[in-house]
């Protein structure tokens, strides 16, 4: 138990170090902007749009429906609707109020 708790703080410190040492080789080249720079990897989607317009047009539409429609994951679906505010309630997608 002890040897597995040291591994995990050990593999944690190392985890830091490495990043603050990734931070750091930025200023030592002279670039003291801190704001994230565009990454590669896979883009955000530029769908929210076309979503959103799918959801107002039609409640009772099926996350599962909209995602075979516009050839994305259905959980990158739900995420954009719940950052929109969305929330489905009695099978309808509905601005959610505070």
């Amino acid at each position: 138990m002890l040897h597995r708790l040291v591994k995990k703080f050990a593999l944690f410190t190392v985890k830091i170090l490495y990043q603050n040492q990734q931070e750091f080789a930025h200023f030592r080249v002279g670039n003291f902007d801190v704001k994230d720079e565009p990454r590669s990897g896979r883009p955000i989607i530029e769908k929210s749009d076309e979503i959103m317009i799918k959801v107002e047009r039609d409640k009772h539409v099926s996350i599962v429906e909209i995602a075979r429609e516009l050839g994305i994951d259905h959980k990158t679906i739900l995420n954009h609707l719940h950052k929109a505010g969305y929330k489905k309630k009695l099978d309808v997608w509905v601005p959610h109020e505070c």
